[in-house]
């Protein structure tokens, strides 16, 4: 029997920086940079923080990952994919959501000025930027219809992989925050605001301290 590919992260130095890049050839790039403090390091000197907000983002993508991969082995959908197809999407890390960590004011940069609907990060905080892997968020709409409906022709299974795994992200946020009660997360974009493109975002979230007068011991 064929083991599955591990999602498990490949080891990196504690302040190593996680940076995702799109080649020219469309596959995601994971690489780690250890070249001194970045800008979030700079700019935010809480480090237990930043560790907090790396833990949260690893777990995000490796859990998110694994129970994509566990989708694309289903074959109760109208287009399985075929197994060196879904080889392929791991080789290329496709099957990973992209992740990133920001300062408040690093991100706030990169939206290039534009104005978004979006509640306004503690300055104090880190944000972490959840992309959803590559398939959903081109196919994402590509949803069977249910019942008795004609089947359009743009029709696949991406999209019921997209809405099977809506609330996986959610499990992720909430067991995390129940082993980590001095920390708070909160969402930053509405529901139903995402954003396309090399600046764009799935959901975003700011992960900064408790008052510590309101944590009960």
């Amino acid at each position: 029997m064929k083991q599955r590919p591990s999602t498990e992260l490949p080891f990196h130095h504690p302040q190593s920086r996680i940076l995702y890049a799109s080649g020219v050839d469309g596959d995601v790039h994971t690489t780690y940079h250890r070249t001194g403090k970045n800008r979030l390091e700079r700019e935010i000197h809480d480090s237990e923080l930043i560790g907090a907000a790396q833990e949260l983002a690893d777990e995000l993508r490796v859990g998110y990952a694994a129970r994509f991969l566990d989708k694309l082995g289903e074959r109760n959908y109208p287009d399985p994919v075929p197994k060196n197809i879904g080889a392929s999407l791991v080789k290329r890390a496709w099957h990973e959501p992209r992740v990133t960590l920001n300062s408040p004011s690093e991100f706030e940069e990169s939206l290039g000025g534009e104005e978004l609907d979006l509640a306004t990060a503690p300055n104090d905080s880190v944000v972490i930027n959840f992309r959803l892997p590559l398939p959903l968020e081109a196919f994402w709409h590509k949803r069977v219809p249910n019942g008795d409906e004609e089947l359009p022709e743009i029709a696949s299974g991406w999209g019921n992989r997209y809405y099977a795994l809506m609330d996986e992200l959610w499990l992720i946020l909430r067991r995390w925050q129940e082993s980590h009660p001095d920390f708070s997360v909160c969402r930053l974009n509405p529901i139903g605001s995402h954003v396309d493109g090399k600046s764009g975002y799935y959901y975003l979230f700011a992960i900064s301290r408790r008052d510590a007068a309101l944590i009960v011991l």
